[in-house]
């Protein structure tokens, strides 16, 4: 049922309008501020050469286009990577200098996923998609760059060159 407001029916006792409905809602402090829960960061190693001419392939950090300042308890999780057709290993360690570390290899090291890239792609792009993303707590609350590293079995890092790597990252906020 559509329901459509009148003169008259805003006048009735008892009826609020629906901007006056969300200012009982909202918090009173400050009206302005916007409550997001979620970021999603899309990121290649192509990404802020310019700012980092020391990228790598494996290893890049990306300045984000303006800082995010979290308050509460977040989690980070990979949602997808994507490597070009010329990536060659068995199992790689999807790792970033903004999450909790993990226990791998017998040591502990930011770890946000395991990828097992067993069949190569000839041509384009191959992409993992995660259906059941792994959450791990934020170590930092005001994000104005993230590093993202790839290493290789027993957590070796990889030396490769003329490969691309993209990934996106969900940042979430635990309620």
């Amino acid at each position: 049922m559509v329901h459509s407001e009148t003169a008259n029916s805003r006048d009735r006792p008892g009826h609020q309008r629906g901007s006056d409905l969300l200012e009982d809602i909202a918090p009173r402090h400050d009206r302005t501020t916007v409550m997001t829960f979620d970021h999603f960061l899309y990121l290649t190693n192509e990404d802020s050469k310019d700012t980092h001419p020391e990228n790598t392939v494996t290893d890049f950090t990306i300045d984000l286009p303006k800082p995010l300042n979290l308050e509460g308890t977040w989690e980070c999780a990979l949602l997808e990577v994507g490597f070009s057709d010329n990536f060659k290993s068995d199992i790689l360690y999807i790792c970033t200098d903004v999450c909790e570390e993990s226990v791998v290899c017998d040591t502990s090291h930011p770890v946000l996923r395991s990828v097992f890239n067993r069949s190569g792609s000839k041509k384009g792009w191959s992409l993992k998609t995660f259906d059941k993303p792994i959450y791990l707590r934020l170590t930092r609350a005001d994000l104005q760059r993230i590093r993202v590293n790839v290493r290789g079995p027993r957590l070796v890092p990889l030396e490769i060159e003329g490969v691309q790597i993209a990934c996106i990252l969900h940042l979430r906020r635990v309620i």
